[in-house]
């Protein structure tokens, strides 16, 4: 019985060294990092065509992937030497 509960104690102490090292390292964080689910999150761009007529548009996107696209104002017509700069980004 002596050598079955000194047994367990070592095998008890190998765990706890492999789990400090595992969380050392950074790699259960990471593992619990990458599960996490992407955030939606709500941008806005101008749209505009060669005649600087220009309209909001709202886009949804979850990580990469864009959800939905909707109008955000009416098209409205700007003078040619104007330019979103927004769009620039």
């Amino acid at each position: 019985m002596n050598k079955l509960k000194t047994t367990i104690i070592i095998i008890l102490l190998v765990l706890s060294f492999l789990t400090g090292m595992l969380i050392q390292r950074g790699q259960l964080t990471t593992l619990a990092i990458q599960q996490v689910e992407p955030q939606e999150e709500t941008i806005t761009k101008a749209l505009c065509n060669s005649h600087n007529e220009c309209i909001d548009v709202l886009i949804t996107k979850k990580g990469e992937e864009i959800i939905k696209i909707e109008p955000a104002s009416t098209t409205r017509k700007f003078p040619v030497e104007w330019y979103a700069p927004e769009n620039d980004s």
